[in-house]
C-alpha cells in the first residue's frame, strides 16, 4: 500500500512541475486550414472562403481603425483586398489569443499570356488562368505575420 501510495506521490508531482504555460511568439502566426472551391469566374464575379487558424502571444492582434488583413495575388504581389480583424475586447492586454478565421474572397484577374494584367476582360485565346492568394496579418504593434498561401486557384476567364 505505502510502495502504491509513493508511486501515486511522485506521479502527481512530476506531472504538476511538468505541466508548463504554453508560450508563443509576440508576432501572429498563421495556418491555412481550407478554401471552399478550386475554380473561379474571373474579374470578381465569384467568391469563395479562405478559413485559417491565428495565434498570437500578446494578444494585440485586432484592430477597430485600420485594416490590417492582406489578401494578396501571389503572381504580382499586389494587394487585392484589405480585412479588419476587430478587436477583442473581452480579452486581457498581454494575453495571447487563438482562433480561426474565415474571408470571403474575390475572384482576381487572369493574366494573360502576355504577362499583362489587363482589364478583366474575356480572352478567347486563353480560358483558364492558376492563381494563389497569399495573406497577412498585422498587429496593433506594427508586427507582421507569417504569410500563408491558398492552394491553387483556377481562373476561368472567358
Amino acid at each position: 500500500m505505502r510502495k502504491i501510495l509513493s508511486f501515486f506521490l511522485i506521479g502527481g508531482i512530476l506531472v504538476l512541475f511538468s505541466c508548463k504555460k504554453q508560450e508563443y511568439p509576440l508576432e501572429p502566426v498563421l495556418e491555412f486550414k481550407s478554401q471552399s472551391k478550386n475554380t473561379m469566374l474571373q474579374n470578381g464575379r465569384d467568391s469563395m472562403v479562405l478559413t485559417f487558424s491565428y495565434t498570437d502571444g500578446d494578444g494585440d492582434i485586432g484592430n477597430d481603425s485600420i485594416d490590417n488583413i492582406f489578401l494578396i495575388d501571389k503572381r504580382t504581389a499586389q494587394t487585392l483586398a484589405t480585412y479588419r480583424f476587430p478587436n477583442d475586447t473581452d480579452s486581457k492586454p498581454g494575453e495571447f489569443r487563438k482562433g480561426e478565421l474565415q474571408l470571403i474572397v474575390y475572384a482576381g484577374c487572369c493574366i494573360y499570356n502576355s504577362g499583362i494584367v489587363q482589364d478583366c476582360s474575356p480572352n478567347l485565346n486563353q480560358a483558364l488562368d492558376t492563381m494563389r492568394y497569399l495573406i497577412e496579418i498585422k498587429d496593433r504593434s506594427g508586427k507582421t505575420s507569417n504569410s500563408i498561401e491558398s492552394e491553387d486557384i483556377i481562373l476561368e476567364c472567358n
